[in-house]
C-alpha cells in the first residue's frame, strides 16, 4: 500500500525530474501505515513484537512511549517509507513504457475503464475467480 501510495510522487520525479505539492495526502496515508506498522503492528525488528505507541486510553492513564523508543520508531518509518519510494521509482522506471501509454489514453480519453487500461498497459488481467475467463 505504501508504494501504490508513492507512486504519484515517484512517477514524478522519474518523468518530470521534481516532486509537487500534490502528493501531500498520500504523504500523511504513508505517515499513518509506516507508523502502525513499526510502532502497533510489530512490523519492525529494531522495535520488536509490541505495540510501542499507547492507544488513546493508555494516554488517559499518562502512558507514553519513552524518547529513545520514539526516535526508532522515527528512524523505523523512515527507512521503510525511503525503501517503498525506491521500489515505487524502480518499477516506473522499469515499466517507463507502460506508463507513457496509459499518459497517453489518458490526455486522449480522460478516463479509462479498468480493462482498457490493462489491455493500454499490455498486462493480462489475472481472474479473480479461477472459473472467470482471463
Amino acid at each position: 500500500r505504501i508504494i501504490g501510495a508513492l507512486g504519484g510522487m515517484a512517477a514524478e520525479e522519474v518523468v518530470y525530474g521534481v516532486v509537487t505539492t500534490g502528493a501531500e495526502s498520500d504523504l500523511e496515508q504513508v505517515t499513518n501505515i509506516a507508523r502502525a506498522m513499526v510502532a502497533r503492528w510489530g512490523m519492525s525488528e529494531r522495535v520488536g513484537r509490541l505495540s510501542a505507541l499507547p492507544s488513546d486510553a493508555q494516554q488517559a492513564y499518562g502512558l507514553a512511549a519513552a524518547p529513545g523508543t520514539l526516535d526508532v520508531i522515527d528512524t523505523e518509518m523512515r527507512r521503510i517509507v525511503d525503501e517503498c519510494y525506491d521500489e515505487a521509482r524502480h518499477k516506473l522506471r522499469d515499466h517507463r513504457g507502460q506508463l507513457d501509454a496509459l499518459a497517453l489514453a489518458l490526455l486522449e480519453h480522460e478516463t479509462l475503464e479498468e480493462a482498457d487500461a490493462y489491455r493500454i498497459a499490455g498486462i493480462t488481467r489475472l481472474a479473480k475467480d479461477p472459473e472467470e475467463p482471463r
